[in-house]
């Protein structure tokens, strides 16, 4: 993948009790287990483009007392960790929103003199037309997303976009309605942003396994999609919740499964 780099960036930990979010069953394997997992946000480096998928940031107002974790010291915020690893946020020219929950959208927005101000003003913020809800905004929303809509920065998508450059956006809703992933075709590979359409390992293992908020129905959808995408291929999937393996696709006694790749594989 020569002059391409990828970049990821934690913005913070929240905490994930599996049995309840997943509902799970007692005699589950992972029944009962605590897990603290990241809030990944990632920088997509292209000769003459600068790339950010998800805009994530810690803010305990919006976090659900459910998900915090106790004590907890955050790492500094994804604008900051931006410029210590020498990118400028206003050299960012795509922001690719995967979809409308806090955590993927709270650091569009930063304070100038007490003012709010967008984090990548140069940039085309690219969100699904079916997560935009204005009248659902809560000040977070409008400080951010309600911000660079008024500032002519958003750009609605509503289906498959092509973005030049090898990137292409995928329409790929259950986790909300307007849930949306990257794809970047480099000519060696495809590598697949895929947001929220995984949560954990488990996932992978148990193919009907799903957050309890996911829409059942078009989130199995979408992961079968994203699945057949990949296989046969040496495509790889890079997730926002998941922090020790990425995945890949293989082919398994005629049927697709996933299977976990180390981080240290995909450096």
């Amino acid at each position: 993948m020569e002059n391409i780099s990828i970049s990821r960036f934690n913005s913070g930990h929240l905490r994930f009790d599996l049995s309840e979010i997943y509902r799970l069953p007692t005699n589950h394997q992972f029944a009962g287990q605590i897990v603290d997992v990241p809030m990944f946000s990632y920088h997509i480096s292209l000769p003459g483009r600068s790339i950010l998928v998800d805009a994530a940031d810690y803010d305990v107002q919006e976090i659900s007392e459910t998900f915090l974790v106790p004590d907890y010291e955050p790492p500094p915020g994804l604008l900051e960790q931006l410029r210590t690893s020498g990118i400028d946020a206003g050299s960012i020219s795509d922001v690719i929103i995967t979809h409308a929950h806090f955590d993927h959208y709270g650091a569009l927005s930063t304070v100038v003199n007490g003012r709010y101000q967008p984090a990548f003003p140069n940039a085309r913020h690219y969100l699904n037309k079916a997560d935009w809800h204005p009248k659902r905004l809560n000040d977070k929303g409008w400080q951010t997303l309600g911000l660079v809509e008024q500032l002519g920065l958003l750009k609605l998508t509503g289906g498959k976009v092509n973005l030049g450059d090898g990137l292409l956006i995928l329409p790929m809703p259950g986790e909300t309605a307007g849930h949306q992933i990257l794809c970047l075709m480099t000519g060696e590979q495809d590598i697949y942003f895929a947001g929220d359409l995984y949560h954990h390992p488990l996932e992978f293992a148990e193919a009907e396994r799903n957050v309890k908020w996911a829409a059942r129905k078009s989130m199995g959808r979408s992961k079968s999609a994203l699945m057949k995408r990949m296989a046969g291929s040496r495509a790889t999937a890079y997730f926002t919740h998941i922090s020790d393996a990425y995945g890949v696709v293989e082919q398994e006694d005629g049927t697709l499964a996933w299977k976990p790749v180390p981080v240290d594989q995909y450096v």
